[in-house]
């Protein structure tokens, strides 16, 4: 069965759209074939594949739903992918247990992070509600879902990229960070 071979995930507002980007024009790796334009919020739009929401949120939602589900979404989302190396960015699979992320085994995940008050005020600005603290909890509930049941004792790396508003990165330098393990993952050193 079709799987990705690299996942993008973090809280929203914390530059999934960005290492996606980064991920589909420069380095090669098919993220979405359809997916949000542009926007005020996000110039360049959000890269995240807009068919696999109903099974993203169904896989963290419903108690029931198999991984096995959530691929067969996938491969009907990226049937006709010629790339050679697949990813997805799905914030919600930020709620992901940890026994999903070992069936969901992808060769390499990408968890990015930025500081809980500039996402939290970036959500303000681009989300509704308009309530900080709404925003406070659903930041808290995602980061202590990935930190218990992504961040350690996987089969896969996970390499975190951490933005922040006071130390802007480059297009250059983003390229240089990730270009590497893009590398070895198509070389198959992760597989």
């Amino acid at each position: 069965m079709l799987k990705p071979d690299i996942i993008v995930v973090g809280v929203g507002r914390t530059g999934t759209s960005t290492v996606a980007r980064i991920l589909q024009t420069k380095l090669g790796v098919r993220m979405a074939h359809n997916w949000a334009g542009a926007s005020e919020f996000q110039p360049e739009g959000s890269y995240e594949e807009q068919k696999m929401f109903p099974y993203s949120y169904a896989l963290v939602e419903k108690p029931h739903y198999q991984v096995s589900e959530w691929l067969g979404g996938y491969q009907k989302a990226y049937a006709k992918t010629t790339e050679e190396l697949l990813g997805i960015k799905q914030t919600p699979l930020s709620l992901c247990t940890r026994a999903q992320w070992e069936e969901l085994d992808p060769k390499l995940v990408i968890r990015t992070h930025r500081p809980k008050d500039q996402a939290v005020a970036s959500m303000l600005r681009c989300r509704t509600p308009k309530d900080k603290s709404h925003w406070e909890k659903f930041y808290q509930q995602r980061e202590k879902a990935m930190q218990r049941h992504l961040d350690y004792g996987h089969t896969f790396p996970v390499i975190r990229i951490y933005f922040d508003n006071t130390a802007r990165s480059t297009d250059e330098d983003l390229i240089i960070c990730l270009e590497p393990w893009v590398q070895k993952v198509r070389k198959g050193k992760y597989a």
